[in-house]
């Protein structure tokens, strides 16, 4: 055998927390580290994992760009559209949890601090789409290299969201 397991809860986040067994020690992805630590006492152990889910977006970054080029030197911002469908309603993100490499939405406003993020169907197929500034300063990259970039964040209930697309890096080294 290797484990036993029967689905215990869901938290509000739709993660999923299972509860049991095992006789042996085993490892899989996307479970996060054990809630009761493995003791290897012989025979079984008791054990509660937790699988974590993320809902996976389209993004695009630079909309209408199809190099998607970044100038890590520039002062100015990426935009990137989180693309709203018929099962993805882009009114339910937390535009101040998303990050794109290491870089936050840009915030416009000193009184009243808001996200640079607007509503716009980019890809004109009637459903809205959110459109985020990230700073360009603060995105980590390699010079010339065509790779992808992942936006993440959580929508309001908490639920963690994901998308890539691909960029290139134009130039990274800043005189």
């Amino acid at each position: 055998g290797v484990g036993k397991y029967q689905p215990i809860a869901v938290d509000t986040s739709g993660n999923v927390y299972f509860g049991g067994g095992m006789d042996i020690h085993w490892w899989i992805e996307p479970v996060s580290t054990a809630i009761v630590p493995w003791t290897d006492g012989g025979g079984w152990d008791a054990c509660v994992v937790k699988f974590e889910t993320s809902i996976e977006i389209d993004i695009d970054i630079k909309p209408g760009s199809d190099t998607n080029s970044i100038n890590l030197c520039s002062n100015g911002t990426v935009p990137i559209a989180i693309l709203g469908s018929e099962t993805f309603d882009v009114y339910s993100v937390n535009t101040e949890t998303l990050r794109f490499s290491e870089a936050s939405v840009k915030v416009v406003g000193k009184k009243d601090p808001r996200s640079l993020c607007s509503y716009d169907d980019v890809n004109q197929d009637i459903f809205h789409d959110l459109v985020c500034h990230f700073l360009t300063a603060d995105i980590a990259g390699t010079d010339g290299q065509s790779s992808t970039a992942t936006v993440n964040g959580e929508l309001f209930n908490g639920t963690s969201i994901e998308g890539t697309d691909s960029i290139t890096i134009v130039k990274d080294i800043c005189y």
